[in-house]
This record gives C-alpha cells, sequence and structure tokens, in this order.
C-alpha cells in the first residue's frame, strides 16, 4: 500500500480524531487505507515516537491503557499546566491506584501531522528503556488497528467499503486465521479494553491483549480455577505495574490455551497475585510478537495469524494444532530498507532470537553505518549472548556518533563498572551523564546504584536524592530508598537518617519482605531492638528469608531471649550458609567488620 502524504495524512488523522465518518454503503468495493506507526523494541517494549511542544519523547505503545500518558518527569521538564481529574475518577493498574493528573499539550507530533491541544493523563510509575510516557487506546483504537510487532508496525486502519475476513487478514493467503469475537463493555470503541474469550486447561475465561505487558501472565484466582495448584508453581518474585504496590509472581505449566481454533499446549506462563474485574489473563508482548493481528471496530472481531514463532518463553510448548507449514510466515523485507531491518531485528531480541536479530542488525549497519541507536540494539545482543567485547565496541561506535545517546552510555558504564572494567572511563561517562540529563532522569537510580559500586559516596548519595525527590509515585521507590539507606550503614553516617529511609521504604505501598527486613537491621544498628523485632516479624509472615530470620535471632537475643534467639540463627544458616558474609558485605553488620563496600544482590532489593 502506498504511503500517505503530509497534508494527506493529517487530513485523514485529524479527521478521524475529531469527527469519525459514517461507514459507505455495503456495495462499495473494500477500500484498507492504513498509516503506519515505526515501532522499535526496547527491553521488551514497543516504543515509537512522539513530538510534544516540539519536543522528541519515546512513548510505550500500550493496547492496554485506556488513555495516553505522559510521566511526571517530562511532564516537569515540558513545564505542563496540570489539573486534577474530575471528581470521582479513579484509575486503577495491575497491582493497585493509579495517581494521576492531566494536561493538555498545544502541538502532539505523530506521523508528521501535528495535532492541536491533546489531552494527557500525567503520572503513574517509570517503566524505563528512556520510555517517558504511553500511547494508550484513545490514539490506537480511532478506527481499526493492525499490529506486526515482529516487523516492528503498528499500523492505524481505516476501512472503507464492503471488507470481509480476506480484507481484514489481507496478509495470510493460505494460512488459516484466527478469528475471535471482542468482548464489548461499553458503546464506545475505543474505551473498550481489547477482550477477548479463551479457555485454560477448558476453563473458559477472559483475556486481555496487551502490548505494554512484556509477558502473557495468568492471575492466582483464575489459575486455581483452572486446577493449578500452588505446589505446581514455582516462585518467580514480584512484579509491578503502573499503579501503586507490587504482586507476588509465580511460574507455572499451563497444560493447555485455546483462542478460538488455536490451541498452546504446556505453556510456561506468569502467574501473578493480581484481581481484574474484567479479565483473568493477559496476552502480552510474547503473544503479539508470534502473531500479526487486526482488530476491526466494525467488526468486533480480532483477526490473527500466527507466523511460526514460538509463543510464549523458551522452555514451555509450541502451538499444538499447527505447524510452520500452517504458520503465515512474516513477508520478505527489502534488503535495502536498513530501518525495516533494524526494527525486525530489534524484535527478535525481544523474542530472543539472537541470531536473527545480530543478522538483520549487521545488514542494517552495512546500509546505515551512520546510525547510532542501531550500535546501541546490537550490543544489546552482543551482550544476550554474552560478549561483553563485541557489545563495548557497538557502543562506543553509538556514542561516537552520537554522544547523547544517554540509554547506551549508562550500558557502557554497566559494562566498564564492572569487575575487570575500566573504573576511571566509567566514572567519565558517569560524570558526562550528570551533566547531560535533567534532575528528573530515570537513569539516575541507576548512576547512583554504579557510583555506590564504584565506592564514590558523595557522587551516589547525590544520584540518589536527585531520583528520590522527584520519583515520589514509582513503584522502585522502596529500592531507591533501601540503596540510600544501606549506603549510610555502610559508612556509619547518619544512622537516623539511614532508619528513616529504611522506615520509609517498608511502609511504601511498592514495598517487599526484604524492604520491611532491612528497616529490621536499621533498626538494630541504632539499638531500637523492639521495634526491630516487629518489622523482622512482618517481614517473615511474607517470606521467611534467611535475612529476616537472623535480623530476628539477634533481635531476640538482645531482648533476653537467647534460646529463641538462637533457634531463628540456626535456622538462617541452615537455609544459607554464608548468611552472615552476606549480612557483612551489605552492611547491615557494623561497618568494622564488613569485608567489602558494596551491597549483595543475592540479599538485598534490587
Amino acid at each position: 500500500m502506498s504511503p500517505v502524504r503530509t497534508a494527506a495524512l493529517r487530513r485523514l488523522f485529524l479527521s478521524a480524531c475529531l469527527a469519525m465518518a459514517s461507514a459507505p454503503a455495503a456495495a462499495e468495493p473494500c477500500k484498507l487505507q492504513q498509516l503506519k506507526i515505526p515501532v522499535q523494541l526496547v527491553e521488551q517494549r514497543p516504543v515509537a515516537q512522539l513530538t510534544l511542544n516540539g519536543t522528541e519523547a519515546r512513548m510505550l505503545v500500550d493496547s492496554g491503557a485506556f488513555f495516553s500518558v505522559i510521566g511526571t518527569p517530562l511532564a516537569t521538564q515540558l513545564q505542563l499546566k496540570l489539573r486534577p481529574l474530575p471528581m470521582g475518577v479513579r484509575v486503577r493498574g495491575v497491582t493497585g491506584d493509579i495517581e494521576l493528573q492531566r494536561t493538555r499539550v498545544e502541538k502532539v507530533g505523530l506521523l508528521g501531522a501535528t495535532l492541536p491541544n491533546v489531552e494527557f493523563l500525567v503520572g503513574g510509575n517509570e517503566i524505563g528503556a528512556g520510555i517517558q510516557g504511553i500511547i494508550g487506546r484513545n490514539f490506537l483504537s480511532l478506527r481499526d488497528t493492525e499490529y506486526d510487532l515482529a516487523h516492528g508496525e503498528v499500523k492505524l486502519s481505516f476501512p472503507k467499503g464492503d471488507c470481509d475476513e480476506g480484507h481484514y487478514a489481507h496478509w495470510a493467503g493460505e494460512a488459516p486465521v484466527i478469528v475471535v469475537p471482542l468482548e464489548r463493555l461499553t458503546r464506545e470503541h475505543n474505551n473498550n479494553p481489547l477482550l477477548v474469550r479463551v479457555k485454560v486447561n477448558g476453563v473458559n475465561m477472559t483475556a486481555l491483549l496487551d502490548t505494554g505487558a512484556p509477558t502473557s501472565s495468568l492471575q492466582w484466582r483464575a489459575a486455581r480455577r483452572a486446577g493449578i495448584e500452588e505446589s505446581q508453581m514455582k516462585r518467580s518474585g514480584f512484579i509491578a505495574g503502573a499503579g501503586a504496590g507490587r504482586a507476588r509472581a509465580w511460574l507455572a505449566t499451563v497444560a493447555s490455551i485455546d483462542i478460538a481454533t488455536q490451541r498452546l499446549n504446556d505453556s510456561r506462563l506468569l502467574v501473578s497475585e493480581t484481581d481484574s474485574e474484567d479479565h483473568d489473563m493477559i496476552l502480552g508482548l510474547d503473544y503479539f510478537l508470534a502473531h500479526r493481528i487486526y482488530i476491526s471496530q466494525r467488526e468486533d472481531k480480532l483477526y490473527a495469524t500466527w507466523n511460526g514463532r514460538q509463543v510464549f518463553p523458551a522452555g514451555s510448548g509450541t502451538p499444538g494444532n499447527l505447524d510452520t507449514r500452517m504458520a503465515a510466515l512474516p513477508r520478505a523485507l527489502d534488503p535495502q530498507d536498513a530501518g525495516a531491518l533494524a526494527r525486525r531485528g530489534a524484535a527478535s531480541l525481544a523474542a530472543g532470537q539472537l541470531d536473527s536479530a545480530l543478522d538483520d542488525l549487521n545488514r542494517a549497519i552495512t546500509l546505515a553505518p551512520t546510525v547510532a541507536e542501531n550500535f546501541h540494539t546490537r550490543a544489546r545482543v552482543h551482550l544476550a549472548q554474552r560478549k561483553p567485547t563485541e557489545a563495548r565496541a557497538d557502543l562506543d561506535e553509538a556514542l561516537r556518533l552520537e554522544p547523547a545517546l544517554q540509554e547506551a552510555r549508562l550500558v557502557r558504564v554497566r559494562l566498564l563498572a564492572a569487575p575487570g572494567g575500566d573504573s576511571v572511563v566509567a566514572l567519565q561517562d558517569l560524570a558526562l551523564l550528570d551533566t547531560q540529563l535533567p534532575p528528573s532522569s530515570h537513569l539516575r537510580l541507576e548512576m547512583g546504584r554504579t557510583y555506590d559500586r564504584l565506592q564514590r559516596v558523595p557522587e551516589a548519595m547525590r544520584q540518589y536524592g536527585l531520583w528520590i525527590d522527584t520519583h515520589e509515585l514509582d513503584a522502585r521507590l522502596p529500592d531507591a530508598l533501601t540503596a540510600r539507606c544501606l549506603l549510610r550503614l555502610r559508612t556509619n553516617e547518619a544512622l537516623p537518617l539511614a532508619v528513616q529511609d529504611c522506615e520509609a521504604a517498608a511502609d511504601n505501598e511498592s514495598a517487599v519482605p526484604q524492604h520491611v527486613a532491612a528497616a529490621g537491621w536499621a533498626q538494630l544498628r541504632v539499638g531500637e531492638d523492639r521495634t526491630a523485632l516487629r518489622r523482622f516479624e512482618r517481614a517473615i509472615r511474607k517470606e521467611a528469608a534467611p535475612v529476616a530470620l537472623y535480623g530476628r535471632g539477634l533481635a531476640h537475643q538482645r531482648l533476653g531471649s537467647p534460646e529463641v534467639g538462637e533457634r531463628d540463627l540456626a535456622r538462617a544458616r541452615a537455609l544459607n550458609p554464608r548468611v552472615e558474609d552476606e549480612l557483612r558485605r551489605v552492611g547491615f553488620l557494623p561497618p568494622e567488620v564488613a569485608v567489602a563496600p558494596a551491597a549483595s544482590a543475592a540479599s538485598a532489593p534490587p
């Protein structure tokens, strides 16, 4: 299909935004006009570029978000005027309520067109990967939407005339098409989540199609309804979403998932302790990367084909009633289109197909050797292949071409700060980043951690402070507060402030047991033994980890119960024979017996 010129795009897109025309008569032949949005897959996230009042912004393409959102740091940078949401409006994310405001952006640039006075919500947790906001369904569901994320594309589609399945799934050829009715909650199409009926182990459920979720998942209650017992699940940490709080997560094997005519057998899925009123399951980015999907607002249906890729992560099953002979295999790309090759390479990286990703990126770089982002993406492939030397060379070239490529510079800093790296150059990169970034940048938390590992205490404290002061509603706030608390404990400086940080982390909605246990250790350091005991007991009720058990044992001993305390200490040592060494490295034991200044990832919150 031929590209639409900018003027025509502006007329078409604005008319779609402002006044949806009625459908033409059924007798008119089908015409499908499409507007392509290039999408880059970055760290398991589909990212598109907008301009907001002339400033470029990296936005998550999120079919699970009902409205578009600007992150608070970007809103601050753009000096946007914020207003409260209407009375009674409450927005909930996957793990809790989201505190949001609203704003109006005078000029939004997309696909060469400028849209005036566009409303956005403001707030939510930072997503990472340099993402500064979200493109939600108020954009993506204006009319029909085609998701071809395996090729790094989303297309806004405007069908006219007498269209049928063959027109919507226009790429399918002889491959079978999965056709699923959409579940509608309201009459307004772009207010409806993308919900479809599925079966999990033969049990009817509702699934949300969500490009903003890196992996597909099943809610805890739904898993139990499907006959999956807790004993069949393996703990997999915690998940966080746009809202407050975190939720426990597990991995489990699901015997069968049926989506219309498609069956997926023995799939390894995430199970989350979340709850939703309108869905039981999320079909996330992994599902989108294995399918090409067309959402028809007119027909209220989803049309999809499998592209031959494994649907769920490595180690799980492949589609049970399909083989690659029945897949709608990806089309051949123009071998001279460097941008398309780079986008497909990034999508292959997100899908874990490293050899394919490397091949596409090699070709893209040969065709366009001055595009810095392609070297950055290829460096991420090399890192996934455990080739740090090759990754370093690509990062060096990316930064030579574009010194302001901040995400790439921070990736290089991680390499340089690792054992055997070059700490001098790492510190130079960090100093340069500090001058390039706004105070509210999401990168400052990682900068603080890196300064911390390099034992540069004043610099680490400054970066932690800048991030904490500008991310009061972020789900990672307990991590940052605990990191600053531990730094103060290790240096034995400002212990009352360390306690304040650890207490604030433990009492945050997003706190996990490790944060609560850290608060207990901070209180032990300043002699608040009874308060520390309560903290340890709270942490152990959620997870009986060695660090919390050891702390509770010490608290009992200090409070005059040596035998009770010794039982906890013995239990902690049985679970982790090196628990004392780890406690010294973290800084929970006094500095005079600490053997290293850096926190241990095994025993401290990330």
